[in-house]
């Protein structure tokens, strides 16, 4: 496995977390903003808070996941 392999990898796991929809995945397992805000899982110490505080932070990177998700579509094309 190479470095490359691997922020591919994570390139990967980030786009699938970035498309989770919060009105028709998130809310419907117990994830919505509306819980993390009001605190129903402990503040973010909980393990359900940390995940929660994740899939939100992340939909913050969509604009900049379309930059490197074409960067390492150009570099696939011409690097095979």
């Amino acid at each position: 496995m190479t470095l490359w392999s691997l922020c591919q990898a994570v390139l990967l796991v980030t786009n699938g977390l970035a498309v989770l929809h919060e009105g028709r995945f998130l809310s419907k397992y117990g994830f919505g903003r509306d819980r993390l805000a009001g605190g129903e899982f402990g503040g973010r110490t909980t393990l359900r808070g940390q995940v929660a505080g994740l899939l939100h932070a992340v939909s913050y990177l969509r604009w900049p996941l379309i930059f490197i998700n074409v960067v390492v579509i150009v570099v696939k094309i011409i690097f095979g």
